[in-house]
C-alpha cells in the first residue's frame, strides 16, 4: 500500500451548500458529521444537514463540537473519564467572570 493506492474505491469530489474556504479549524467536525450521516449513498445523495448560511452553520458546528466532545469524554473507552469528570466538577461550583461568547 502507498499514498496513491485505493482498495477498489473510486473517489468522488462534490459540491456542498456549506462548503467554505475559511473554516479550516472546523475540518474535524465536518469529517465527524460526514461519518455520522453517511449511509452508503453516492455523493449526489449525501446530506449531512449542514446549513449553507454562515451564521446557522456556525451554530450547527458549535452544537456538534459540544456533542462530539461529550461523547468522547463520557465514553467508557476513555481511560481518563473519571479524572476529567472529577476535574470538571470543581468548576461547576465556582462563579466565573468569563464573558459569554455568543455565536
Amino acid at each position: 500500500f502507498g499514498p496513491n493506492c485505493s482498495i477498489g474505491s473510486e473517489i468522488e469530489d462534490g459540491e456542498f451548500d456549506w462548503q467554505t474556504n475559511n473554516m479550516e479549524i472546523e475540518a474535524g467536525i465536518f469529517v465527524m458529521r460526514h461519518l455520522e450521516t453517511y449511509m452508503g449513498m453516492g455523493i449526489d445523495e449525501l446530506n449531512c444537514c449542514l446549513a449553507g448560511n454562515t451564521r446557522k452553520l456556525k451554530e450547527q458546528l458549535l452544537f456538534l463540537r459540544k456533542k462530539y466532545s461529550a461523547k468522547i469524554i463520557l465514553s467508557e473507552c476513555n481511560i481518563l473519564k473519571e479524572t476529567v469528570l472529577h476535574n470538571a466538577s470543581k468548576f461547576g461550583n465556582k462563579p466565573t467572570n468569563v464573558p459569554s461568547m455568543g455565536i
